[in-house]
């Protein structure tokens, strides 16, 4: 499977195993590249990115692995980059200046006037019902237009090659229980995402992440949203978000199969540290 996959975490964030062991995970799975992808260090107090006295630390280890010719494939130094509306998490981690192969950006957090204070939008059941009751005072559609909001400036401020999870804030949306996805108002910020997405060029990722830990059926995003990506041209790629070297590439033979259907016919791969083409 001449693929590969840039999108995991490991020891440094909320994931398991060393960087070595991701490598391995990747030999494994006959990737032809594979991308370390730590969350970037948020100034937001939070269980699951990577501490910032821990930056230097994991860029070198992985900066390690990837020149030492042990493995034999392409491997690269990445962070997943979060936007938090308000922050400079840039210039926290002092970004412009890290020796990174690649990044990809995302949104996790929506800011609640009535709180005072920025909240997950993918923690548990529990978590998310508090965000919409109490931080939102119960309307669940001024979430999304929230998160998606901050996704267009993510990409617009940003400019990421690769944007994550695009709609992260469905992750606890089962069976429409806050809104409905495929209503006028849902697909109306998709629309406008998806336009600032084409606009900069922005390749969009198929995330696995969500299957593999057992709290979806389905990848990131929508089956509706890949339909419009392919409407509208957007380039896709596959990512697995592992959280454990076993789950690089999960379930990525079904999805390409799920996605010749839907009548794509390329994916982008990250080769010789450039986004390629890869017909199906």
């Amino acid at each position: 499977m001449l693929v590969s996959d840039m999108h995991m975490h490991g020891d440094y964030s909320d994931g398991a195993g060393r960087l070595s062991d991701f490598a391995d995970g990747a030999i494994e799975k006959g990737l032809m590249s594979v991308g370390f992808s730590d969350h970037a260090p948020v100034p937001v107090e939070n269980t699951w990115s990577m501490k910032r006295s821990l930056l230097d630390e994991y860029i070198n280890e992985a900066n390690e692995i990837k020149t030492s010719g042990a493995y034999g494939i392409d491997i690269f130094t990445g962070l997943e980059l979060d936007y938090i509306e308000d922050i400079d998490v840039r210039g926290y981690i002092g970004f412009e200046g890290l020796p990174l192969d690649f990044f990809l950006g995302s949104v996790h957090y929506v800011y609640s006037r009535r709180l005072g204070k920025h909240m997950e939008v993918d923690g548990t059941p529990d978590e998310f019902l508090f965000l919409v009751e109490e931080g939102f005072e119960g309307d669940a559609g001024k979430v999304f237009r929230t998160y998606y909001n901050n996704v267009r400036r993510m990409i617009r401020k940003y400019r990421p090659k690769i944007a994550a999870h695009l709609d992260l804030v469905s992750k606890n949306n089962v069976n429409f229980r806050f809104f409905d996805e495929s209503g006028k108002e849902y697909m109306a910020e998709v629309e406008k995402t998806l336009d600032a997405i084409k606009e900069n060029g922005v390749i969009v990722e198929i995330n696995a992440g969500g299957m593999s830990r057992g709290y979806m059926k389905n990848p990131y995003p929508s089956g509706k949203i890949l339909e419009r990506c392919r409407d509208k041209g957007i380039r896709i790629a596959l990512n697995s978000d592992a959280h454990r070297p076993a789950d690089i590439a999960y379930g990525f033979c079904d999805i390409i199969k799920q996605i010749r259907l839907m009548g794509f016919r390329e994916i982008m791969v990250f080769k010789n540290g450039e986004w390629t083409a890869f017909k199906l």
